[in-house]
């Protein structure tokens, strides 16, 4: 079983540290031409490595990890988000329009990540609001 150092050097063996610096930057949204003013390489270099199996896969890789921080990152922020608002809508103190605002912005954010324990308690919370329509309604 090979280690973490002997996997890093590896990796550093087929991927050079200018490679792993292009990849970084890529992954924060700049361009190219950015990227290789930065790193101090030729474009031609750039696009060069893009056609480099291992440069190709260490880019997903890196790409892969950066996505799953983030999307665990959100999916951290948005449980908190509806805990928070689970806890107003217990107070009452909200009008359904309110209430519909609100959950309109939190499925928004959901559609960036899958998990289905959010997208239950998105619709434990619609439920309840279309109770409290209801509710309002007859009176």
């Amino acid at each position: 079983m090979a280690t973490k150092t002997s996997e890093c050097k590896k990796k550093r063996e087929d991927v050079t540290i200018k490679q792993l610096r292009a990849i970084e930057l890529r992954l924060q949204g700049k361009t190219i031409a950015c990227i290789c003013q930065e790193i101090g390489v030729n474009e031609i270099t750039y696009y060069r490595w893009c056609k480099i199996k291992k440069f190709r896969e260490a880019q997903e890789e890196r790409r892969i990890e950066v996505f799953a921080q983030i999307r665990d990152r959100t999916v951290g922020y948005l449980q908190k988000a509806l805990t928070q608002l689970g806890k107003e809508l217990d107070k009452k103190e909200f009008s359904p329009s309110a209430v519909s605002l609100m959950l309109n912005f939190y499925g928004r954010v959901g559609v960036f990540h899958e998990h289905l324990i959010v997208q239950q308690e998105l619709k434990r919370l619609k439920d309840e609001l279309g109770n409290s329509e209801s509710d309002a309604k007859t009176f």
